[in-house]
Order: C-alpha cells, then sequence, then structure tokens
C-alpha cells in the first residue's frame, strides 16, 4: 500500500565513496526534486518517519482493539512469560539478521531496508535511485533470498 500522505523522501547516496543525503519531494507543478541535506537533518527525519510509522501503527492497534468481541479480548490479554532462554534465543537471531542484511551486496541491503525498514514502494525506491521498479523488486527478492542463506545457526 502506498503512503499517499507522504510527499517526500528521504534517502542517501555514495558518491566518490563519501555518503551524501538528500530529499526528494514533488513540487507544485507535480514533478519530483532532488535537494542535498545534511547528515542531522538526515538522521532527524529518518528517526521522526520513524516515530511517525509507530504512531500510525499504535493507532492502527487500538482502533483493531475496539473491534475486537470480548472473548477475544480476553484473549490476547492472556500474557505469557518467555523465559530467559528464548529472550537470549530472540537476541541472536536479531544479531544474526542484521549481520545477514550488513552482508548483502550495497544495492540489494539499501533497496531491502528502503522497502522494508522505510515502507517505501517499489516504484518510490525506483523513482530514487533512477531505474526501473521491476530492477528493485529483482533485487529485493534476491536480498530476501540471500539472507536465509547466511543465517545458519538458527535452521532446524
Amino acid at each position: 500500500m502506498e503512503d499517499t500522505l507522504r510527499i517526500y523522501s528521504f534517502y542517501e547516496k555514495q558518491i566518490n565513496g563519501e555518503k551524501q543525503y538528500y530529499v526528494s519531494f514533488r513540487d507544485g507543478q507535480g514533478e519530483w526534486q532532488e535537494a542535498e541535506v545534511s547528515a542531522e537533518i538526515f538522521e532527524e527525519m529518518q528517526d521522526l518517519m520513524r516515530k511517525e510509522r509507530n504512531y500510525i501503527r499504535s493507532d492502527e492497534r487500538h482502533l483493531e482493539y475496539l473491534e475486537l468481541s470480548e472473548a477475544a479480548q480476553h484473549k490476547r490479554s492472556v500474557h505469557t512469560e518467555i523465559n530467559v532462554e528464548e529472550q537470549i534465543l530472540s537476541k541472536l537471531r536479531m544479531e544474526e539478521l542484521k549481520a545477514a542484511i550488513e552482508a548483502l551486496p550495497s544495492i540489494q541491503r539499501r533497496r531491502f531496508l528502503l522497502r522494508y525498514e522505510m515502507d517505501m514502494t517499489f516504484e518510490q525506491i525506483a523513482r530514487i535511485e533512477g531505474c526501473t521498479s521491476r530492477a528493485v523488486q529483482h533485487s529485493v527478492e534476491a536480498a530476501k533470498k540471500n539472507i536465509p542463506k547466511k543465517i545458519k545457526r538458527f535452521e532446524n
């Protein structure tokens, strides 16, 4: 689902071995424009977008909760304790996943993170990267195939 409320996107590019940060947005004529921003602004906007996404998801959960029957609410309210072993395994899995994502080729990693961390569509990413949405989709699918190959510790 495309975020129709967001009229801008922030991304980074590697140019001559140096990271540069950009914002892209539609101008008054509907044309996409791009402007370079500082690393501080980039980090603040990433944090703001993450908080905004969490806030929206929180609202969605509350609305969903209001629509649940009393029996379904009771079933969800029963909290089971997660033992220490499960907590440690969960943390190790997350570290392994982060390492697998970091080990991806830079293009796959960047497109994968834009897709799943920033919730951008293939079309939005393609616009940013100056390629087709099919190329972005192919990179993301390749990343999704490569990540499980790099995670060996927790295989059954």
